[in-house]
Order: C-alpha cells, then structure tokens, then sequence
C-alpha cells in the first residue's frame, strides 16, 4: 500500500505504548527481583558509560543537523526548538563524559559533583524543550531572527553551566557522597526533570485528540522514556550499579525518539510529500489522457504560431487524419480556406482578450474540413493555459451535421404547417361566415314561418267562432304552443352558437350591485320567493357574460323551488385557492347519477310537465363560465334542493 501523509504524521499510539510498556516492566523487574541486579567493574562501567554518552552526543548532534538544512527558511514550526536546543544538550553532554570518574584526568577530579552537575543541566534542558513543544501553539512558527535567538540561548546555557563546573565547581551542591549514596539535591532535581517529562508527556497525549503538523506520537514516547530514564536515575547508590547503566540506555533511546520525530518532519516527511505529490501528478496527467483520448469530442490544442500539438482520438474519426500526421502542422489544413482569415483573426482577438475560455460559434460560423475534402458544420469552445510559460489554446469541437439536419427538418416542418394552419384559418372564416349565413337563414327564413302558423291558427280560431269544437281548439292552441317552443329553441341555439364565436372581456365587475338588480326582477315573477345574498365583492369578467351566468343559475333556482312552502334562493361565495360563486335552493334537486347530463345542450333532468324549459339554460352557462376560463360543478339532494358553483379564472380579483 502506498505511503500517505498520513500514514508519516500519526505512528500507531498502540506500538508506542507497548514499547514504554515492556521498558517500564525491565525497571520495575530489576528494581524488585534483586537476583537481576549487578555492578560492574570499574574499567567496564567506564567503557560503557562512555559508549552511550557518545550515542547520546552523537544523536543530539544528528537532531541538530537535522534542523541546520533548514536554517536558511523563512519559517519553520515548533520542531526548531528541539533543533537548536539540543546542541547544548549535546556540548553539556560532552563535557560531562570528559569530566566523568575515570576519564583522562583532564580537570580537577576532586569535585564528584561536577559530572553529574552537567548531566543534571543537560537533562532539565532537553526536558524543557520537550515541555515547551508540547505547549506552544501548533500553528505557531519561527522566523529566522527567533530559530537564531534560540540557537543563541542554549549555546549560552551550556557555556554558563560548562563554566561554573569548570572554573567554579564549588559553587555547585553536592550530589553524591561515596559509600552514602545519592543526596537530597540530586534527587529533588530528578524528581523536576522527572515532572517535567511527565507534563509533556501527557500534553502530547492530549494533542493526539486532532492532527497535529508533528509527529505527536513519537514525541510522547521520547517524553515517556525520558521520565523512566530519570526514574532510574533516581534508584542507583552507586555509579556501577545497574540502574545507572539502564538509566543512560533509556536515555539513549529517548534521544533517537527525538531524532526520528525531528528527522520524519523535516526530511522525511517533506521527501513524503514531494513523492506523493509526483505521484499524484502523474496520476492526474495519466486521467487527463486517460479522458482526452476517450472523450466522444474532438479536442485539439495549437501553440502560439496556431500549430497542432494535440490531437485526440475523436478528433482523428471526425477529420479522418493521423495525430501523427497533423502533430505540428497547421490549423488551416482542418478549417475550409474561406473561413482562414476570419478563424485567425477570432483566436488572435481571443488572445488579446484576457478570457480564459469561450464559446465560438456565437460570433464566427465554424465549419471543418475533412480529409476527403467534405465541409461539414461544427459546434466549438475554446480554453487558453499557461504550459512551460507558453500560451497553449485548446479547442473542443463536436459535430453538429445531424443537429443541422433536424433543424433545417424542423424549419420545413414548421413552414408546412404554418400553410397547413393559413389554409384551416382560411377554411375556418369560411364555415364561420356559413355559419353565420346559417343562423341568418334560421334567424329569419325559418322563424317567420312559425311567426306564420301561430298567426294562422289564431285566425283560424276567430274565423271559426263559436263553431269550433273543444277538441279543435285544444289541437289548435298545441300548434300555437309549439310553433312558439320551437320560435325560443331557435332563438337559444342562435345564442349558444353565438357564444362559440364570442371573447370574453375583462373589467371590473360590482357583483353585489349586479346579482341585487337581478334578484329584483325575479322577485317580482317569484314573490314568495325568499333571496339571501352574502357579500360578493368585486370581480373581473365580461359584464354581459357574467350577468348572464348569475341570470340563468338564479332563474333556475327561483323556477325549481317555486313548488316548495319556502322557497328560499341563496347566493354567495367560498373563498379558498380559487374564489368560487355559489348559487344553491331548497327545490327538488336530482339524482346526482345523471348530473353529467346537467350542461348539454337540451339534456333535462325533469319533464315539461313538471318544471318547464329547453334544456339549453345550463349549457349557456357552461360555454360563459369557460370563456373566463373557469369551471362550473354541480351538487343536489333529490327533494332537498341543489347548489352550482362556479369560478372566474385566474384573472378575477378576489
């Protein structure tokens, strides 16, 4: 699996702790099994004191170099701190393994204290520096002023500890007395070092809660092993004793956490970075070809000089060219030799521009030229990029032949049935102008001679006297009643087909003042009638129209309920979505079964012989409500009466 930089910035918090758990179980081992506890001979504890206080000097100069590459940037994050500190950690070190019993005698030997002064300030440096990254801010970062300042200040720590031990030792306290063991003052500063480890060590436990731009992890193990190291540091009566030479292995360890978590994040980590950013690159040019090549458009990019230096798959079916064979050849050999001029001057025009992409087709007809020398039409963008501080234009074209060849379809198409819709619209005033001839001819040619026969009869039946029978003048006056049912029938067809032809206006209506003066005519045809109107309103409709439709519903109301004890008509309005007029009575209502029968054309529910009329009332109302673009429905109980209600369109105001 490959590395991410992930997998570098958190090391699995598992291992670490089963590291500083199996080191704290070798202390606590030799600390109560006394048969694992040894001393060394002199020579021997001198050769292995000095073995691991040169690795120990050794790493702290590698964390050191480490953050020497990196002197000359302008920022660097916190890690600088262990950098630059830790080359005093490094000399108070080296001037502790010189001054250590049973080294060439190079200074006074009879100061005991000396070594362990310096071994002392060493360790409370390095546990400082711990202590301050696992504080400081994880954002904040150092210039080179600050890595320099600091470098400064622990140079100048060691060399104020290196000269008190050198030149003042007595100023130092006593450590250890032989034969006694570790005193007061040595073991109260192990203690501080010892607290100091372990408040970094929990700081960076806290820190693992979220990422951090350091290797949190590494750094508290090293704080961890550091403060079992000093533990040890705390247990040994004498210098050639066990715990003094695991107390320096542990220290030696912790040392070479320090350097790897350095290390990872200043050379590793960056290598990381730069591997996997490469990969990445290469990955991304590898998909880009991966889509270039198989994407269904042709794409084709040019150089400055408007030569080819990309040509796709899809651009080699479209033009029928090799990419081999156009790869730095001109872009005219692709584009038909009228449109020459005016393509160089788009993408010169285009260039000046400033814009990084733009259709093309809007501002110059784009047309190709295919191999075999056929033209054919082209749907183009074009997108301009910066590649090794090169202008690199790169053109997206599809072919739009079968596009063309619908619309030029659609454009016959459409011409075609804009004659087919003159030659209807021509057709269409003729029948209206037959139309209007045929209710000329019932208006005039066949009413009169029903106007005749009534007239006829009448005449008959005076001429006749006393002389006609009761069974005459009852055939007689049934011509005369029928002649005249059949002038109105007349007269209410005229009407309707009269409404097929009509527009309804809009203008603001008073339907209170309006259905009033209605119901002040029927009142006087109905007296007992009782009329009960709620607030309508104002709306907006043809006045003639609407006032018919009010004019039939209420006629019709006041004529089926005429036979009850109290007839009562009521007119109102529901309010919701779309505001609806309600026109309901308490007559004898119908079977809501045959209410689809209410508005055709002389579709009655109920016989002349019960309530009169043509069943053409409804249907007129029915072709108004709809030239306002509104609908009419129907509700009734048979003998308890019926309600019609009834919008306006969308145009009414409510």
């Amino acid at each position: 699996m490959p590395m991410t930089i992930e997998h570098v910035y958190r090391r699995p918090l598992g291992r670490a702790l089963a590291g500083i758990a199996a080191l704290g179980i070798v202390l606590l081992a030799v600390w109560l099994n006394p048969d694992l506890r040894f001393r060394l001979p002199t020579a021997e504890t001198v050769a292995l004191h000095t073995l691991l206080e040169v690795a120990s000097i050794v790493v702290s100069m590698m964390v050191f170099s480490v953050s020497m590459h990196f002197v000359a940037r302008e920022r660097v994050n916190i890690l600088v701190i262990a950098s630059t500190v830790f080359v005093g950690v490094g000399l108070l070190d080296f001037v502790h393994l010189l001054t250590y019993q049973g080294m060439p005698v190079l200074f006074q030997t009879e100061f005991l204290s000396r070594a362990i002064a310096f071994f002392l300030a060493a360790r409370m440096l390095a546990a400082l520096a711990l202590l301050a990254i696992a504080l400081v801010p994880a954002e904040l970062t150092f210039d080179l002023r600050a890595q320099r300042l600091l470098l400064a200040a622990a140079l100048l720590f060691a060399a104020a500890i290196g000269a008190i031990g050198i030149f003042l030792p007595e100023w130092l306290p006593v450590y250890l007395i032989p034969g006694q063991g570790l005193t007061p003052a040595k073991i109260i500063s192990e203690y501080v070092i010892i607290g100091l480890n372990v408040a970094a060590a929990a700081a960076f436990f806290l820190r693992m809660r979220e990422r951090q731009p350091f290797p949190v992890v590494t750094l508290f193990a090293a704080t961890a092993v550091m403060a079992l190291s000093e533990l040890l540091f705390t247990l040994y009566a004498a210098t050639t004793d066990q715990f003094i030479h695991l107390a320096h292995l542990y220290k030696v360890i912790a040392y070479a956490l320090i350097y790897r978590a350095v290390f990872v994040e200043n050379i590793r980590l960056p290598y990381e970075r730069l591997r996997i950013s490469e990969i990445e690159v290469r990955r991304s040019r590898e998909r880009i070809a991966g889509i270039v090549t198989a994407a269904m458009d042709a794409i084709i990019s040019i150089d400055e000089n408007r030569h080819i230096v990309l040509f796709n798959a899809s651009a080699e079916r479209m033009f029928g060219h090799r990419a081999e064979d156009m790869l730095g050849k001109p872009l005219d050999r692709l584009i038909p030799s009228r449109f020459h001029a005016a393509h160089a001057d788009h993408v010169r025009r285009f260039g000046d521009s400033g814009e990084s992409s733009r259709a093309m087709g809007a501002l110059v007809p784009i047309h190709g030229l295919r191999s075999d020398g056929q033209e054919f039409p082209l749907d183009a963008s074009i997108s301009r990029a910066t590649v090794d501080g090169k202008t690199v234009l790169t053109v997206i074209l599809r072919d739009i032949s079968e596009r063309v060849r619908i619309e030029q379809e659609l454009r016959e198409l459409n011409e075609k049935l804009e004659l087919r819709v003159a030659e209807r619209t021509r057709k269409l005033e003729a029948a209206n102008q037959e139309l209007k001839s045929f209710s000329y001819t019932i208006s005039h040619d066949l009413q009169a001679p029903l106007r005749a026969i009534d007239g006829y009869t009448h005449m008959l039946e005076e001429d006749l006297g006393a002389t006609v029978s009761a069974e005459q003048s009852r055939l007689m006056e049934k011509i005369s009643t029928g002649a005249k049912r059949m002038s109105r029938l007349i007269n209410d067809v005229l009407a309707y087909s009269r409404l097929t032809q009509a527009h309804a206006s809009r203008s603001e209506l008073d339907l209170d003042q309006m259905v009033k003066d209605i119901v002040a005519e029927f009142a006087e045809q109905y007296p007992a009638t009782a009329f009960e109107i709620g607030p309508l309103g104002a709306a907006h409709g043809d006045p003639v129209m609407v006032r018919q439709i009010f004019a039939n519903l209420i006629g019709n109301a006041c004529k089926y309920s005429s036979s009850r004890a109290a007839p009562t008509v009521k007119i109102g309005v529901i309010d919701g979505a779309v505001r609806r007029y309600c026109v309901r009575d308490n007559g004898i209502g119908f079977d809501m079964a045959y209410a689809q029968n209410l508005f055709g054309m002389f579709r009655r529910l109920h016989s002349d012989a019960t309530i009169p009329g043509n069943g053409v009332g409804l249907a007129i109302v029915k072709k108004l409500v709809e030239q306002h673009n509104g609908m009419i429905a129907a509700d009734a109980v048979p003998g308890e009466g019926a309600s019609f209600t009834f919008s306006l369109g969308a145009a009414q105001a409510n």
